[in-house]
C-alpha cells in the first residue's frame, strides 16, 4: 500500500532545530570509506591567487600557527575562497563547510558595498596549502546574505553574515561543522578586562616594546585562565602565500557594537585580510562567529606583519581587536533557513550560472612500466581540452577534476608494446592521430580506471 506524506509534516522537519529551540546545529565527520583521498602533492597544478587586502591587525606579537595535517577532519572542512570581481579582479576570502553542500563566511565576501554587488564568480578550495590543492577547486552556485547588510557598514549591527551553496555536495566526502549561538564572558568580566588593559597602558608609556610584551602576556593570561571564553580560526591571510594559518584567544562579545539581530565578538587574535569568513570555533569545535572587521581608533597599538607599528602605541589600546560577526539567536535561525531553503523577504539571494558541479578522474597507473596517458575532459572551468601525454610512473596515479558527464582517455606503454584505446572519439596529439576511450562519471565524486599490464 503506497503512503501518503504531509508535506507540511515534512517542513516541520527540515525546520525542527528552529522549531525546538535548538542552540547548535549538527556536525558530520565522515567515515574513512566515505571520505575524499586528497591528491598526491607533487601531482598538484600550482595557482596564482591575488589575495583581497583588509585592515585586520596583528595585536602584540604574531603567534598565528599552522594546523597539523590539512587534509584531515575537522580541519579538512576549512577553506579558501576566491572571489572574481565585475572588473576581474580577484579577492580571496576563507569559509567554512556547514552542511553537504553550504559553507558559512562573511557576507562581504560574496557582496561588494562600494559597488552594491555580488561577485562575479566564488570558487571554494579547501584545505588549500600554497601551492596544495589536495580536493579541488568547487563552484559556488548560490550566495545568500541579509538584506540589512547592504547598508550596515562595519560598526553596530554589522550584518557580515552569509552562507554560499556549492554545485558540489562536497560535506558529504570532507564533513562539515556545527554552528551555534555565541554566548561570550559575563559583564563583571569584561569591565574587569577594560581596566586592566587601561592600567598596562599607562604603567608601559614611553617603551612600545614593554607594551607589546605586556599586552601579549596579558592576553595569553586570559586565554589560559578563561578557556571556556577562547575561540579558534583557521585561515587564509594575504601574507601567507595561500596556506593556512590561524590563532587561539581570548573573545569576549562587544555589547557597545551588537544587536539583538547581529552580534559582534571582539577578538584578541592575529589576522590579516584574506582570512575574512573564517570561523571562529570553540573547544568543543562549534562555529560560534567568523572573522568579519577590524575595530581600532587612530591611537590604538596594531602593528604590520612583519611587526612595525601603524600607529601611536600610547591610547586607547583597548579599542584594538579584529571584530567576528557572533552568531545570535536571529542569526542562528537565519543560517538554518538558507541551509534548508525556507528563507523570506529578509535575504538578499545570488545565483552564478558558471558554478560547475565538478567530479573526479582517476587513473591508477597498475603496471611495473611507466606509462603515457592521455585525456579528454571538460575541466573546471568549463572548457573541453585535449590534456596528456602524462608521463606516469609505475603504481601512481594521474588525477584531474572534471565538469563534464563523461571523458575519454587513452593510454601507452613506454616502450609501446601495450596501448588501451578506441573508437570512441579521435583527436590529434603532437600530429599523431589517436582512437580514445569514452568513460562515464557516475554518481560517485570520484571515477577510477584501473591500468594492468596482465
Amino acid at each position: 500500500m503506497k503512503s501518503v506524506v504531509n508535506k507540511a509534516f515534512i517542513a516541520s522537519l527540515i525546520t525542527w532545530p528552529l522549531l525546538l529551540g535548538a542552540t547548535e546545529s549538527d556536525s558530520f565527520r565522515p567515515e574513512m570509506k566515505d571520505a575524499l583521498i586528497p591528491l598526491s602533492e607533487k601531482l598538484v597544478e600550482k595557482k596564482d591567487i591575488v589575495s583581497k587586502d583588509g585592515d585586520f591587525a596583528i595585536i602584540g606579537r604574531d603567534e598565528r600557527y599552522q594546523p597539523g595535517n590539512m587534509t584531515r577532519y575537522p580541519i579538512s572542512t576549512r577553506g579558501q575562497l576566491v572571489m572574481t570581481q565585475r572588473d576581474g579582479k580577484k579577492g580571496t576570502c576563507s569559509a567554512t563547510l556547514i552542511s553537504s553542500r553550504h559553507l558559512l563566511t562573511a557576507a562581504h565576501c560574496a557582496y561588494d558595498q562600494k559597488t552594491s554587488s555580488f561577485m562575479q564568480k566564488i570558487e571554494f578550495i579547501p584545505a588549500r596549502n600554497g601551492s596544495y590543492i589536495p580536493y579541488g577547486v568547487y563552484g559556488v552556485k548560490t550566495a545568500l546574505i541579509p538584506r540589512q547588510y547592504r547598508t550596515s557598514g562595519f560598526g553596530k549591527g554589522n550584518a557580515d553574515i552569509a552562507v554560499l551553496e556549492l554545485a558540489t555536495p562536497l560535506g558529504d566526502q570532507l564533513g562539515y561543522l556545527g554552528y551555534g549561538i555565541y554566548q561570550g564572558p559575563p559583564p563583571v568580566l569584561n569591565q574587569e578586562i577594560k581596566s586592566e588593559i587601561q592600567q598596562i597602558v599607562q604603567n608601559a608609556t614611553g617603551s612600545r616594546n614593554q607594551l607589546l610584551d605586556r599586552i601579549t602576556r596579558y592576553f595569553s593570561k586570559l586565554h589560559n585562565q578563561y578557556p571556556q571564553h577562547s575561540m579558534q580560526y583557521f585561515g587564509y591571510s594575504n601574507d601567507t602565500n595561500s596556506e593556512m594559518w590561524g590563532d587561539k584567544c581570548f573573545a569576549r562579545k562587544s555589547d557597545e557594537i551588537s544587536t539583538t539581530e547581529y552580534g559582534q565578538m571582539q577578538t584578541f587574535c592575529d589576522l590579516q585580510g584574506g582570512a575574512s569568513g573564517s570561523g571562529y570555533t570553540d573547544n568543543n569545535g562549534y562555529i560560534r562567529g567568523v572573522v568579519s572587521w577590524a575595530k581600532s581608533s587612530e591611537s590604538s597599538e596594531i602593528t604590520d606583519a612583519s611587526g612595525r607599528g601603524t600607529g601611536n602605541f600610547q591610547g586607547n589600546i583597548e579599542e584594538v581587536a579584529n571584530v567576528g560577526h557572533a552568531i545570535t539567536r536571529y542569526t542562528f535561525n537565519l543560517i538554518g533557513k538558507w541551509t534548508s531553503g525556507t528563507y523570506g523577504e529578509e535575504t538578499v539571494v545570488k545565483r552564478f550560472s558558471n558554478a560547475l558541479d565538478i567530479k573526479r578522474i582517476v587513473i591508477n597507473n597498475k603496471c611495473n612500466q611507466e606509462l603515457y596517458i592521455a585525456l579528454r575532459y571538460r575541466n573546471t572551468d568549463g572548457n573541453w581540452v585535449d590534456d596528456g601525454y602524462y608521463p606516469t610512473p609505475r603504481y601512481s596515479e594521474v588525477v584531474k577534476g572534471a565538469s563534464s558527464d563523461y571523458f575519454y582517455y587513452y593510454a601507452i606503454s613506454k616502450n609501446g608494446s601495450i596501448k588501451w584505446r578506441g573508437s570512441d572519439k579521435y583527436v590529434t596529439l603532437y600530429g599523431e592521430q589517436i582512437g580514445m576511450k569514452k568513460r562515464d562519471l557516475g554518481n560517485n565524486f570520484d571515477t577510477k580506471i584501473n591500468l594492468t599490464c596482465s
